[in-house]
């Protein structure tokens, strides 16, 4: 990897990594959770694998959705479900969730059911797609 001539190295010597996150915090470069020593290596690996192959998601499967669900979000969405195998297709009952840092609601869940754009939410009985964790 060439060096950018723009970028800032640190050398911080020798830090294990609780003196790391010390620092970090007194930067102001932490939200409170843990953070990873940025070696060189660390980024390398980071960089190579942002730059490699992306794809999107894997195979997404066609369920119904068991309850009503509210959405006011125009963006695509992504709502953690229980899923089931009935009558030949995929159901989808969303697990109890509050926001993308709700850790409880990504356990509880086994798939996540795409909520399209600008749709205000979805009626029971709906058609959507649905991304099973397993398959990940």
């Amino acid at each position: 990897m060439e060096p950018d001539p723009n970028s800032e190295i640190l050398d911080l010597g020798e830090l294990d990594p609780e003196q790391w996150n010390d620092y970090a915090r007194a930067q102001g470069w932490s939200d409170g959770l843990p953070l990873a020593i940025p070696t060189e290596a660390a980024v390398e690996r980071f960089v190579a694998t942002c730059l490699g192959d992306n794809e999107p998601l894997p195979p997404m499967w066609p369920a119904v959705i068991d309850v009503d669900l509210r959405s006011s979000d125009p963006r695509r969405t992504y709502q953690p479900v229980s899923s089931s195998w009935k009558d030949g297709i995929w159901h989808a009952t969303p697990v109890d969730h509050h926001s993308s840092g709700d850790l409880r609601s990504i356990a509880l869940a086994d798939s996540l059911l795409v909520i399209p754009e600008n749709s205000g939410g979805v009626e029971k009985g709906s058609h959507l797609d649905l991304v099973r964790l397993t398959d990940l």
